[in-house]
This record gives structure tokens, C-alpha cells and sequence, in this order.
């Protein structure tokens, strides 16, 4: 899987990227801000992050 999976995959969690159109944005969960303003080069991988976090959790508690 790619970052953008990885990003896409939190999204359907409620995970947000909020973007302050000077190439900056932050992480939000239903509104409430999770992380500082940062480039946005910075933020995208916290993003992605946070998916395999949410992916490697969800495989973890699967019953095979």
C-alpha cells in the first residue's frame, strides 16, 4: 500500500487534514485539532501514519 491509501484509510475513520492555504495545514478528529499548523510535507506523513497505526490495529484484532 502507498501513503495515500494509508491516508485514505484514517479519513474513513474521521481523521481530516485542514489545510490554511499558505501550504500549511493540521490533523483534526471530528473537529477537535490533534496536531500543530506544520508544512504540509510534514503533515501528510503523520497522516499516513496514522492509518497504519488504525490498519495494523484492525488486523491485530481480526479473528482468522
Amino acid at each position: 500500500m502507498t501513503s495515500a491509501d494509508f491516508m485514505n484509510y484514517a479519513k474513513m475513520f474521521g481523521y481530516e487534514i485542514n489545510f490554511t492555504g499558505i501550504g500549511m495545514g493540521y490533523i483534526t478528529l471530528n473537529g477537535l485539532k490533534l496536531t500543530e499548523t506544520l508544512d504540509i510535507n510534514d503533515i501528510r506523513p503523520m497522516m499516513a501514519q496514522i492509518g497504519m497505526a488504525i490498519m495494523v490495529d484492525t488486523l491485530r484484532n481480526e479473528e482468522y
